[in-house]
């Protein structure tokens, strides 16, 4: 699993560790309940210090995508299932306002609201 690493890049080296284990646990490499390496391996695979290792995992828990179990090491997440509280809320043929045809609206109060941009208030009334 162990891809090019760039010490000398931009991004600094657990960030690229971190991106190659969420690219594998993305592809299916690693599925859910699967063991992701250890501090210990990816110091070996990756020839880095133990430090870099561990921020690369802990970014990944913190991203909540693996789960550390004490003693045993971290495993991959099972992807939580997404609940919609508003399912309509992002449904076919949802209108945010008027047709930019449509005629302005007369309220009775205010005058016609929608004219025009531009347009004098009294412009539309006077119409």
């Amino acid at each position: 699993m162990a891809g090019v690493i760039d010490p000398t890049g931009d991004r600094a080296v657990y960030k690229q560790i971190a991106d190659q284990l969420r690219a594998a646990i993305a592809t299916g490499v690693l599925g859910p309940g699967e063991q992701v390496p250890s501090e210990h391996e990816l110091v070996a695979e990756y020839g880095v210090a133990r430090g870099t290792a561990r921020q690369a995992i802990m970014l990944l828990r913190n991203e909540g995508l693996i789960e550390a179990v004490h003693g045993r090491g971290s495993f991959v997440r099972a992807p939580e299932p997404v609940e919609r509280l508003r399912p309509d809320r992002l449904a076919h043929g949802w209108e945010v306002g008027p047709e930019p045809d449509d005629p302005p609206v007369d309220d009775g109060l205010h005058g016609a609201i929608g004219g025009p941009m531009g347009a004098h208030p009294e412009a539309g009334a006077a119409a």
